[in-house]
């Protein structure tokens, strides 16, 4: 059974190589259709480092992805402005001043 299964295993991995044979390989980022940034979209991104070389390891580390983590942002002290305040949850967006509240604290 084993040689059977062996052999289905080989012959699938033939037939997905063949049929990335046949298709075009992408001539730009741009035409490849999936996900896609440049270096110079992900500078600054937090948690994302390009290019470090350490002077103790011969490996080249072009890209390091960080796994970060959600953090809270800081609750309004001031009573007087809690209302005024709408918070976020997203982190690429800032709190936003309300242009009204309705009176009631």
């Amino acid at each position: 059974m084993r040689v059977e299964k062996d052999r289905l295993l080989s012959l699938i991995e033939f037939c997905q190589q063949s049929a990335r044979l046949r298709g075009k390989p992408a001539a730009t980022v741009a035409g490849h259709g999936l996900f896609a940034l440049y270096e110079h979209e992900l500078q600054g991104l937090p948690g994302i480092r390009i290019n470090i070389n350490r002077p103790d390891s011969e490996d080249e580390i072009w890209l390091a992805v960080e796994r970060l983590h959600e953090t809270k942002p800081p609750d309004v002290a001031n009573a007087v402005l809690q209302p005024w305040v709408q918070m976020t949850q997203g982190p690429t967006e800032e709190p936003r001043l309300r242009a009204a509240v309705d009176g009631k604290i």
